[in-house]
Parts: C-alpha cells; structure tokens; sequence
C-alpha cells in the first residue's frame, strides 16, 4: 500500500461511514413518514365512517333524501328515485316571494346529516 493509498483509507472510511449515517437517517425519515401517513388515513376513515353513520337516506315514509346544488336537502317523491347530477325543482326560496317559478338545481349528494323536516322536491 503506498502512502497515497494509505493517507486516503481514513477518509474514505469517514465517507462511507457518514453516508451509511445517513442512508440510516433517510431510512428512519421515510419511516416515520410513513407513519404519519397511515395514522392520517386511519383517522380520516374514522371520519368517514362517523359521518356515513349519521347521514339520513330515507324518510320515516322511506321516501328518498338528496342533497342539492344549494346545499340544502329534499326528500323525492314516493316512488322516485334521484341519482347524483340529476337536476330536481324545488321551491323558490323565500326571499323570491310567494310567487316565484321553483327553481332546477342539481343533486349533489344522496343523504343528508341535517335532522330537521324537509321540504319535497320534483
């Protein structure tokens, strides 16, 4: 071994054991990314499933709810089923006056969380 060769061995030794330092680093930062990921997603599926828990889909009569554009929800017609997109009358609101046209807004959502009564849609 010559003294180049010899002078050259502690540092790259130093090299190799700082990069192996932090490969370990990298490897534990991805770990707990990870991690965090995953306690992220659980929590958000508890989330979800609270909330599919609470959303009403029928009414007492089993009449279909929907949720609209507007962001309020109707219960359908018996008999008549809504999907998403579908575009329903409803009631103009009460700031229009007693004598406004109803209004053709889109379902946004099937189900609804609100608990109070509702009003029909067509």
């Amino acid at each position: 071994m010559t003294d180049a060769e010899r002078l050259a061995l502690p540092i790259a030794e130093a090299a190799e054991r700082e990069g192996y330092e932090r490969g370990v680093a990298v490897s534990k930062m991805a770990e707990n990314s990870a991690r965090e990921h995953a306690n992220r997603l659980a929590a958000e599926l508890a989330a979800l499933k609270e909330g599919a828990a609470l959303t009403r889909m029928r009414t007492h009569d089993g009449r279909q709810i929907v949720t609209v554009s507007t962001g309020y929800a109707y219960a359908a017609p018996a008999g008549r089923e809504f999907g998403i997109g579908e575009k329903v009358r409803v009631a103009a609101a009460f700031w229009h006056g007693a004598g406004a046209a109803p209004q053709l807004v889109e379902v946004t959502a099937l189900g609804t969380k609100y608990t109070g009564s509702l009003a029909n849609c067509w």
